[in-house]
């Protein structure tokens, strides 16, 4: 295994630079999706599943990019950038959904880190 790129840095700055680019990709599908909001005429009964969508996405972008970037297993890292991911995407999904609890943002953590473990596989497995 290849160690140059990563010798003398903290793995915890890995897992950092991933969930930050897994917020900024969400943010930007957030703001995507606000822009169709006022073109369409979208139901607003859409919003929990387009934040699945968008969530699932996000955390597959960070456990990609943090993955890449350590000799650790993919389902691992994969996970730990998707947990960090969540425990900052579940509360700001929770102020846009008027801080209305339901099923979804229980089942939102699983989608996250089931897309996370995908994330670090796919990325593990392109950068052999």
């Amino acid at each position: 295994m290849n160690r140059k790129h990563t010798a003398g840095k903290s793995p915890f700055i890995f897992f950092i630079k991933g969930s930050a680019a897994g917020i900024l990709f969400s943010a930007a599908l957030i703001c995507l999706f606000a822009l169709i909001l006022t073109k369409k005429d979208v139901s607003v009964t859409a919003l929990p599943y387009i934040l699945f969508c968008i969530g699932g996405i996000g955390a597959f972008i960070s456990a990609f990019t943090a993955a890449g970037n350590r000799n650790m297993r993919g389902v691992v890292s994969g996970m730990i950038a998707a947990l960090m991911f969540t425990v900052i995407f579940l509360p700001l999904t929770f102020l846009m959904s008027g801080f209305c609890f339901g099923p979804y943002l229980l089942l939102m953590p699983v989608i996250h880190l089931i897309c996370g473990c995908l994330g670090g596989i796919v990325s593990r497995n392109i950068r052999r």
